[in-house]
């Protein structure tokens, strides 16, 4: 089920189950950051964390996942990510059989394990703009490929698509917000004219101002001027 991060964050309960993606990588791995602080500010829980290169063959894959099914010692939780799950699984057809490992992580999505988490992050292309179709039509769901036709069926999932120049205008202003700094006139524009459209280099370039300006809770232009170092070439004459 289609689901908002920041609602999310504010109940009382994590979901068993989420699956995040989107095209906005930076997003994503923010979000990813955001559920684990939650969770672990909740339980006790020991975290493993999965991706391609973690896993040789099947079998690894098949323990790791008996594994996340058996309880921990002393009632202890587990939270078990998986990086780039398509990378993992095949994305099989439905027509098409399921290996034991598919078909064991078939099981534990339809039957999660008590008490423990799963959390799934992919930068599946096919998944790019799932949330438009999903408003248009529910249906949507049931032609994805395997894993995430069950995933996103039954359980939480959230997309972040591509922001537009105006929307990434916006999250540079929200996130200097976040810190409690005053932005004069023209200087997020001027930053963004600096910097690639790209979250990670404008949060970098952020984080670099932030630490720059210490206690101050004001930013002015000369500010930036001084102590930003744009990679994107500006043409005078536009």
């Amino acid at each position: 089920m289609l689901t908002d991060l920041n609602l999310l964050l504010l109940k009382e309960n994590v979901p068993s189950v989420i699956t995040i993606f989107g095209e906005e990588d930076f997003l994503v791995y923010d979000a990813y950051r955001k559920l684990v602080e939650k969770i672990t500010s909740l339980y006790e829980i020991k975290i493993q964390v999965v991706d391609p290169d973690s896993i040789s063959n099947s079998e690894d894959l098949v323990e790791i996942l008996q594994n996340f099914t058996t309880q921990g010692l002393f009632g202890e939780r587990k939270l078990l990510v998986f990086k780039g799950i398509e990378q993992i699984f095949g994305g099989k057809a439905k027509k098409q059989k399921l290996l034991p490992s598919e078909e064991l992580f078939q099981r534990i999505i339809l039957s999660p394990p008590a008490g423990n988490f799963l959390i799934v992050l992919s930068f599946e292309q096919s998944l790019d703009g799932l949330t438009k179709k999903y408003k248009k039509d529910k249906q949507v769901l049931q032609d994805l490929k395997f894993p995430f036709d069950i995933l996103l069926h039954h359980h939480s999932w959230i997309e972040f698509p591509k922001l537009s120049s105006e929307q990434i205008k916006k999250w540079a202003f929200k996130k200097f917000d976040e810190y409690g700094i005053v932005v004069e006139n023209g200087v997020v524009e001027y930053l963004l004219s600096i910097l690639n459209p790209n979250l990670w280099e404008i949060n970098t370039e952020i984080e670099k101002i932030k630490t720059f300006l210490g206690e101050r809770k004001d930013l002015s232009l000369s500010d930036v001027l001084e102590i930003s170092s744009g990679s994107k070439v500006l043409n005078v004459f536009e």
